[in-house]
């Protein structure tokens, strides 16, 4: 396949109502050798490097807080971000890469002009949209947040919207609560649900592609342009000069002026000369590619694999991973239930549920060899007192305390102590004598 012949072109108008332009655009023809100007017509073709062709509108918002500040700041941060330094072979071979990167610009755009309004309060509450168009090879990576438009127009197709507006009215369209031909008259057509700028929440962009043919014209516009004019209205200025970028784009301008010219008005114009894929069939619809492309890092200096395989193999490992970590907490609950089970089977029941109640401290009862001894006491003192009554039959009780026949009293001896071992046996020091 030849490469792309393109004519490109640019243009910007305050409008009938505003005193200043918010709106900004870059365009480069040629990114491998940093050709960022504007072209005085589109009537020279130029032949598309290898690093491709790039197109930027930024639609300002914000009126005197500096809306024309953060359009600025985005044009300023795509520049930047496409250096040829910038855009190595690994980046620009893979369209995956692509358009992440394109996510990856529009947010570093919304930081920093985040950054700037909370840092000069003269500027806060500024924003903007943008929409950006990088042409590689045969294609087109169209970028954009907010609602500045990008359309394409092929005299076999007509003009296709190749964005959809991040815009209330356009989620009332996708909802069904709004018919689409009724979406350019709604009074609440102004109101943008993602934008640059917006301290409330991070911009949220969106990425498409589109394989591009030969005779065929990408345009980027700001609402300027597409707020004023309807989408056949637009049609019928490019078909009426298509051979004429520079005519085509002061038409637009002018229809957009004659139509009330309320807002900025900006464009850019692409044209593939010669080449691209092959010419699409009379009214042949061409969708654009949706992708769903999250905006994340992006490692340039590897090389491109095969993702589809590369997927699958990551996917199965995950699933050999997930079957053994089953397989094993599996393992550990059967030996752990068999080890509960043998510890119930060697300890009794009544010793692992039960602890021992405690015993009342209380004062421990005499032994029964200390009752013994005390029984024995007893009887001997009353074989004495048995021996002794005979001849004391006539004495009265207080003969006890009298003892003249020279018996010696006897006196029990303390009880024996509560001592585990059994005690000798008491008897008397003297056997006593019967009185004749």
């Amino acid at each position: 396949m030849s490469k792309l012949l393109l004519n490109l072109t640019a243009i910007t108008d305050v409008g009938n109502i505003r005193k200043n332009n918010e709106d900004n655009f870059i365009v480069c023809q040629d990114l491998t050798k940093e050709n960022w100007f504007i072209p005085q017509d589109g009537s020279e073709p130029f032949e598309l490097g290898k690093l491709g062709s790039l197109m930027v509108v930024a639609d300002g918002m914000g009126g005197m807080n500096a809306g024309e500040v953060a359009s600025d700041i985005a044009v300023k941060t795509v520049r930047e971000f496409f250096a040829p330094g910038n855009l190595t072979q690994d980046l620009v071979n893979n369209p995956t890469y692509i358009l992440q990167y394109l996510k990856q610009v529009i947010i570093e755009a919304d930081n920093r002009i985040k950054a700037k309004s909370r840092e000069d309060e003269s500027t806060s509450g500024m924003g903007t949209t943008i929409v950006i168009s990088w042409i590689l090879e045969d294609m087109a990576f169209i970028a954009w947040c907010g609602d500045s438009r990008a359309y394409s127009y092929h005299p076999n197709t007509g003009l296709r919207q190749l964005s959809k507006d991040h815009s209330y009215v356009q989620e009332l369209v996708d909802s069904g609560k709004l018919k689409p031909e009724l979406a350019f008259d709604h009074p609440d057509s102004n109101i943008i649900t993602s934008s640059l700028g917006d301290l409330s929440k991070p911009a949220a962009p969106d990425v498409v592609t589109s394989n591009l043919h030969e005779g065929e014209i990408i345009l980027l516009c700001s609402d300027g342009l597409c707020g004023m004019l309807r989408d056949n209205e637009i049609e019928q200025i490019i078909q009426s000069c298509y051979h004429d970028l520079t005519l085509c784009k002061k038409n637009l301008i002018e229809g957009a002026l004659a139509a009330g010219g309320h807002d900025n008005v900006t464009l850019t114009m692409t044209k593939v000369v010669s080449g691209g894929n092959k010419m699409p069939a009379m009214n042949e619809p061409q969708p654009a590619i949706n992708t769903n492309i999250p905006a994340n890092d992006i490692t340039h200096n590897q090389p491109e694999k095969n993702v589809k395989w590369k997927s699958i193999a990551i996917g199965l490992i995950i699933v050999i991973l997930l079957a053994i970590i089953g397989v094993l907490a599996l393992k550990l609950r059967g030996d752990s239930s068999k080890d509960q089970k043998q510890n119930t089977e060697l300890v009794p029941q009544d010793s692992v549920n039960k602890a021992p109640a405690a015993q009342p401290e209380t004062t421990p009862a005499p032994s029964t060899t200390a009752k013994k001894d005390k029984a024995n006491k007893n009887q001997l003192r009353d074989r004495v007192e048995q021996s002794r009554r005979p001849a004391n039959a006539n004495k009265d009780n207080n003969s006890e305390k009298n003892n003249d026949d020279g018996l010696e009293k006897i006196t029990p001896k303390p009880a024996a102590s509560t001592n585990p071992e059994t005690p000798t046996p008491i008897t008397p020091t003297e056997t006593p004598k019967t009185q004749e």
